[in-house]
């Protein structure tokens, strides 16, 4: 049940993952809606609070630089309300998103060694050469599957019609591996509900998969 609140909210130029463009609960938020009207503004706030704590005493912070390059350090912000998506939805996405980091690694791979991508014309050599970021000692050099990124960040935002887009591909530091790993572990803690009523995909074997991943691409040394 729709609270009143939302009686004349308007969705209609963002995309929102509970409503429609009508105010009508996606199916999907249905369970959470009803845990967060029965919970209350009172319980959310205290729900809030303890989130918050957790973050300070597990130390998540962020680092932000600022005009002077001078860095500071700042607290995570973590919304206790998730944003949730349908495995129908998110195995579409999966695939997408693993053919994308896929053509990235051939592309480095190309870009060190055939240079195809050059010589047909489909990138200007000067941008990637001119780069401070091209390794010219890497040149000839293929690791094993042409993994030259093992993790990738890559950033999705949703357009007003919920198609999923990429905003930016993080290759070199994919520091958000971290924050995901976190966020999820703090609202098990926080939010022990949610987990308890919806069936969410488990990430647990994540740093396992990673690490096996590493081992079976890192050359031997006697190689």
């Amino acid at each position: 049940m729709v609270s009143k609140l939302w009686k004349n909210y308007n969705s209609t130029h963002a995309y929102d993952g509970y409503f429609t463009k009508d105010n009508k609960l996606r199916k999907h938020a249905t369970i959470i809606s009803s845990i967060l009207e029965r919970y209350g503004k009172k319980k959310l706030q205290e729900i809030e609070k303890n989130c918050q704590s957790t973050i300070s005493a597990r130390g998540i912070n962020f680092r932000v630089y600022a005009a002077n390059n001078r860095a500071e350090e700042k607290k995570w912000p973590l919304d206790i309300i998730p944003r949730i998506i349908p495995k129908t939805q998110w195995n579409k996405v999966s695939k997408g998103l693993k053919q994308r980091v896929k053509a990235l690694n051939l592309f480095i791979d190309d870009a060190y060694n055939q240079k195809k991508i050059f010589k047909d014309k489909v990138v200007p050599k000067e941008i990637i050469f001119n780069s401070p970021y091209y390794i010219k000692e890497c040149e000839g050099f293929s690791p094993k599957h042409k993994a030259w990124s093992n993790i990738s960040g890559v950033d999705l935002i949703r357009n007003t019609n919920g198609d999923y887009l990429v905003l930016e591909d993080n290759l070199r530091v994919p520091s958000g591996v971290s924050y995901m790993l976190e966020n999820r572990m703090v609202m098990r803690d926080v939010f022990p509900e949610l987990f308890t009523r919806y069936k969410v995909a488990s990430i647990h074997q994540y740093t396992n998969k990673l690490f096996n991943c590493m081992v079976e691409c890192i050359p031997k040394k006697n190689c």
